[in-house]
């Protein structure tokens, strides 16, 4: 939840229920991926709402791991990476995958993907 005090400056807020997160979902996570599709540059960005420990990975079609981007503690907040070619994808579709355990939520977990293809 953002708000704004008396300065007009946004303020990140969470909204607690006995120490636990209230009603996070993976709508709350933003996960995208441009352009897409793409010939083999293409940034990935991704909106994080809560401080989670998370992997963000790409895959291909059999589930095989091609490219971790990140695995750890992922503040709160958008996050980019820059993807070149040099990554070897080759042509194909991908899955763009975010697994993340936000703290404070006993054990919830979101998963969230993207189809990523790459020309």
């Amino acid at each position: 939840m953002v708000a704004a005090n008396l300065n007009a400056e946004e303020v990140y807020v969470e909204k607690r229920i006995e120490n636990f997160i209230a009603s996070i979902s993976a709508d709350d996570y933003k996960l995208l991926a441009f352009p897409n599709p793409s010939r083999g540059n293409f940034t990935v960005e991704v909106d994080v709402p809560y401080e989670s420990e998370t992997i963000i990975r790409i895959v291909d079609l059999l589930g095989r791991e091609v490219l971790r981007l990140y695995d750890g503690k992922l503040e709160h907040g958008n996050h980019v990476y820059q993807i070149e070619s040099g990554h070897a994808l080759n042509t194909g579709i991908y899955v763009l995958y975010i697994h993340a355990v936000p703290y404070g939520t006993n054990e919830k977990i979101i998963n969230k993907n993207l189809k990523l293809i790459i020309q």
